[in-house]
């Protein structure tokens, strides 16, 4: 369920980029352009919040892909070992318990 929400999160960051990268191109070379898909860039590459439509969600998505990250290493990753490390347990657990059960078992036997 968590790696399907990871998925899911990252899908609607890439689909988000796309629908900016599309709304960029319709308004390439109109009045609009400038409130909706003008992009500053700083030093890095990085896009840097101007107040268009553009700037705003591609800072947004830059933030996202960090959240997403550390949603996959501090939840996701978190919880397949804690899930490794209860199912380890148990089965340690239900073996010395069957083996505990069959001693019992064998001692009721000779008691009877």
């Amino acid at each position: 369920c968590l790696k399907d929400q990871h998925k899911s999160l990252s899908s609607v960051r890439s689909t988000r980029v796309d629908v900016v990268t599309a709304v960029q191109d319709f308004v390439e070379d109109t009045p609009l352009w400038e409130i909706v898909g003008a992009v500053t860039l700083n030093e890095e590459g990085h896009s840097v919040n101007n107040g268009s439509y553009a700037s705003v969600v591609l800072d947004m998505d830059r933030k996202s892909e960090m959240l997403i990250e550390r949603f996959e290493e501090y939840v996701v990753q978190y919880a397949e070992e804690w899930r490794r490390v209860v199912k380890t347990r148990v089965s340690q657990s239900l073996k010395i318990l069957e083996s505990t059960r069959i001693e019992y078992d064998h001692y009721q036997r000779k008691v009877a």
